[in-house]
C-alpha cells in the first residue's frame, strides 16, 4: 500500500471537514421551516464556518508536525493534480449556480437559492479533493 503524502492528507482532512460540517449543518436546516433564512440558520451558518477554520488550523498543525516540520515543495506534478481538481471542481460549481438561479426563478423566498447555491459550493469542493485524492493515490 503507497504511504500517502502532506498533500493528500491535507485533502482528506478538507474532504471530511466539509463533508461533516456540512452535512451537519443539512440535516439541521432541512426540511425548511419557512421560504426564507431565518436569523438562526444565519448563526448556525456562520459557527459552522468557524468551526471549519478551526478544525482545518489544527489539522494542518498537527499533520504538519508529523512531515518533519516541513511543507514539500510544488513540483509539476502537484501543479497538475491542482489544475485537474480545480477543473472538475468548477464544472461542479457551474451546475450548482445554475441549480441557484433555477430555485430563484422557481421558488418563493430565499431559503432554497442559498442553499443550492452553498450546497454547489460544498460539492465543488469536494469533487476537488476526491479529484486531486483520486490523483495522488493514482501516482498521476
Amino acid at each position: 500500500m503507497m504511504k500517502s503524502g502532506y498533500r493528500e492528507n491535507i485533502q482528506w482532512l478538507i474532504l471530511v471537514s466539509v463533508a461533516g460540517i456540512y452535512g451537519y449543518y443539512f440535516s439541521k436546516v432541512l426540511p425548511p421551516s419557512g421560504q426564507d433564512i431565518t436569523g438562526e440558520q444565519i448563526l448556525l451558518f456562520g459557527s459552522m464556518v468557524v468551526l471549519l477554520v478551526v478544525i482545518n488550523i489544527i489539522g494542518t498543525i498537527v499533520l504538519v508536525s508529523m512531515e518533519k516540520f516541513r511543507e514539500p515543495e510544488n513540483d509539476e506534478r502537484d501543479k497538475l493534480i491542482a489544475l485537474k481538481g480545480n477543473s472538475m471542481a468548477g464544472w461542479v460549481l457551474v451546475v450548482g449556480v445554475c441549480f441557484g438561479i433555477y430555485c430563484a426563478w422557481s421558488q418563493p423566498g430565499n431559503f432554497w437559492v442559498m442553499h443550492a447555491l452553498l450546497a454547489g459550493l460544498v460539492a465543488s469542493q469536494m469533487v476537488d479533493s476526491l479529484t486531486r485524492i483520486w490523483h495522488y493515490r493514482r501516482g498521476f
